[in-house]
């Protein structure tokens, strides 16, 4: 079997800046994409965590080789970090964010700014 995994992202923004006349000038932007993959192993992972504010190792349970990997935090208030090495942290989810990446390490480190903050999490093997 072939394109077992379906990646879709889009980002839409329109924000009006000036209406003049009978005319809305307003600043768009549009971008969507969708990409078809063949996956090998069929292994995946979905897990919702506490993330602590010292540095946490994810683990990945029967999924060595992530291919894309989505986290969300669920906090309403604080954030959490990101990254693919111990102490460097790439991405910063805000409360409510999301990413989606294809990691270019077996393991990820998370860290919560302030307070504890539960992530949702999926991923799937390559």
């Amino acid at each position: 079997m072939a394109n077992e995994l379906t990646v879709s992202v889009s980002l839409t923004y329109n924000k009006p800046v000036a209406v003049i006349g009978a005319t809305n000038l307003a600043v768009d932007l549009t971008r969507a994409t969708t990409r078809q993959l063949d996956i090998t192993t069929g292994r995946k992972v979905e897990l919702s965590q506490v993330i602590g504010t010292t540095e946490e190792t994810l683990a990945l349970v029967d999924v060595a080789n992530p291919r894309y990997i989505y986290i969300q935090n669920l906090d309403e208030t604080n954030s959490v970090q990101v990254g693919t090495a111990a102490g460097a942290y790439s991405i910063k989810l805000l409360p409510g964010d999301i990413t989606l990446f294809p990691p270019n390490a077996a393991a990820l480190y998370l860290k919560a700014d302030t307070a504890d903050c539960l992530v949702s999490i999926a991923a799937v093997n390559a």
